[in-house]
């Protein structure tokens, strides 16, 4: 499944609901284009949640039921907080990336599923700040950006500097 959150709007006041919005897009997408591995029930179950972190976990739950892996990508996924942290400042960049903020809080949802039903996670962005504020509530990852044999693929190499 791919999450493109460069589609979610940085507008403070409407942002967990266009995060909210966007992601119940998606993942009703998702569920449906694998009802036949999900099940029907899958789907249903989807109709009912409305937060990002709600819909994940009843999809990862839905996978892990019927013995599935999933692949994650989360492509921008640093774009919105980096806008709300330039346009709003630091208060209101923590209260989504810190305590119970919503993104905070989705990316628990992805940790919690990763050990069991999250196969492989791949996240790309621009901020290293943005990580490093989500880290407690998503410290299983390793970040290759900075390993050379990885550079034409996901980062700068030599000659692009």
């Amino acid at each position: 499944m791919t999450l493109n959150f460069s589609s979610v709007t940085a507008n403070m006041e409407r942002l967990e609901e266009t995060f909210n919005t966007y992601c119940k897009i998606v993942m009703d997408g998702f569920a449906e284009r694998n009802a036949h591995l999900l099940g029907q029930e899958a789907v249903e179950k989807l109709r009912g949640l409305n937060t990002g972190a709600a819909l994940l976990g009843s999809l990862c739950q839905s996978a892990q039921n019927k013995g599935y892996k999933m692949y994650l990508i989360l492509n921008e996924y640093d774009n919105f907080a980096n806008n709300i942290l330039v346009d709003y400042g630091n208060e209101r960049y923590h209260s989504i990336t810190h305590g119970n903020g919503f993104f905070r809080g989705f990316l628990k949802v992805v940790k919690d599923y990763s050990n069991s039903v999250i196969e492989r996670i791949f996240l790309t962005g621009v901020s290293p700040v943005t990580m490093d504020d989500l880290t407690s509530g998503f410290n299983i990852a390793d970040n290759y950006s900075s390993n050379s044999a990885f550079n034409n693929m996901i980062g700068f190499n030599e000659m692009d500097t």
